[in-house]
């Protein structure tokens, strides 16, 4: 019986002993590249062990390419809608009267330089007592400019005019003899001593002028415009019309000294 045992237990160092030369092998036929087999088997006594043959360390591991990361694609920008500018309104002319074309039409750009608010502009002709409806749509303000339209077709020619403005205190103040055809501009004033009067430049001479003397003698009979000096020309003077028979007086010695 112990002899048996004995025998069991070479067998069994036999047949690990061979094992282990089998993978030495094993591993010498993978270092070295010789055995082209899918496997190997290696038997010692009784005992096979079947091993997958190595791969061959020529291979390579093949890294894995990284996925490229895609390249966001950028949100356009939504340009933006230009709010439109709002057209401003146009402000109504500031005029006197109703603008109308045609040749009997007076047209005259007129300044309201009397530092007062105007709230009435009448015209009437000389020969007649009332004026005629008020010309202002509006208050006309100090310093603010304005377009006059008078239709002269409505009054005889070389009418004379005479012009009434009213002020916002209810007071009013009037022009005796306003040169409507002789302007193309004028400014209304009003003078130290409470006339009211307009400077304008005469279109027929350029010459600047106003009404403020003439509206003086109206308001004043007494008062006299500077009278112009007279001048001597000799051109006027002719010889041929000097009759010295109508300067040389008769003389009557016996009526002298009676």
């Amino acid at each position: 019986m112990k002899k048996s045992r004995i025998l069991t237990c070479a067998l069994i160092c036999a047949a690990l002993t061979a094992t282990l030369s089998g993978c030495s092998t094993v591993k010498k036929y993978a270092t070295t590249n010789s055995t082209p087999d899918d496997t190997l088997s290696v038997a010692a006594g009784t005992a096979s062990t079947v091993i997958p043959a190595a791969t061959s360390s020529t291979e390579e591991a093949v890294t894995p390419k990284p996925t490229p990361t895609p390249t966001p694609t950028p949100t356009p920008t939504p340009t933006p809608t230009p709010t439109p500018t709002p057209t401003p309104t146009p402000e109504p002319a500031k005029v006197i009267g109703t603008p109308q074309e045609g040749d009997s039409m007076i047209v005259i750009q007129l300044v309201n330089g009397t530092g007062r608010e105007i709230t009435e502009f009448q015209v009437k002709d000389q020969d007649t007592d009332d004026y005629n409806d008020n010309m202002l749509a509006d208050s006309w303000k100090t310093d603010e400019e304005r377009t006059l339209y008078l239709d002269a077709s409505q009054y005889k020619d070389g009418v004379k005019w005479n012009v009434r403005v009213g002020y916002g205190d209810g007071t009013a103040s009037s022009i005796t003899s306003y040169p409507f055809t002789e302007m193309a501009s004028g400014t209304f004033h009003i003078s130290d001593d409470g006339l009211l009067y307009v400077s304008f430049t005469n279109t027929a001479t350029g010459e600047e002028t106003d009404t403020l003397e003439t509206e003086r003698s109206y308001r004043n009979p007494d008062h006299q415009e500077p009278a112009e000096e007279e001048t001597y020309n000799e051109e006027d003077y002719n010889e041929e019309d000097y009759n010295e028979e109508e300067y040389t007086e008769e003389y009557n010695e016996e009526e002298y000294y009676e």
